[in-house]
């Protein structure tokens, strides 16, 4: 895929909204394309976290796994949407798993070449920042309706 047609697809993302040509040219650059067939697993919990992911195409889940292998779906993400950010910010292992769904094309940014394009674009950190906001909202939102339905006993 050339970088015009990146640059195309990643202007679709809520993140890049408004940067200019060259900004989204950056990324389609140091951008790696990644395709990925359905079950396969792109990370895992407790890996080290050296990239995030843009999915262009297809969809994603974001879940973990307890000690006897059930998995509890945390997300399921689709076209336009990041993942993987967390360990790009705070250096600690992935603290979920992810694996791909359907057929999914994505573009991976290695954590230095992002942290690079973020120190260059603070709107885009202002915008990171209130995704993994809305990330923490939507878990919280579903811990408490577990609890409201019993699934957590009181401590």
């Amino acid at each position: 895929m050339d970088c015009t047609r990146i640059s195309a697809l990643l202007r679709k993302i809520s993140f890049f909204e408004g940067l200019e040509d060259q900004t989204l040219e950056f990324i389609a650059k140091v951008g790696e394309g990644v395709n990925v067939v359905p079950g396969s697993v792109i990370f895992r919990e407790g890996d080290a976290g050296d990239r995030m992911y843009l999915i262009i195409k297809g969809k994603v889940e974001i879940y973990r796994s307890d000690e006897s292998g059930y998995e509890t779906v945390l997300a399921t993400l689709d076209s336009a949407d990041v993942f993987g950010e967390m360990s790009l910010l705070d250096d600690a292992p992935r603290s979920a798993s992810a694996k791909a769904v359907e057929e999914t094309i994505m573009i991976s940014l290695k954590r230095t070449e992002f942290q690079l394009f973020l120190e260059n674009n603070f709107s885009v950190a202002l915008k990171l920042l209130a995704t993994l906001s809305r990330k923490l909202r939507d878990t919280n939102e579903k811990l408490a309706e577990r609890k409201r339905r019993g699934y957590f006993p009181e401590v």
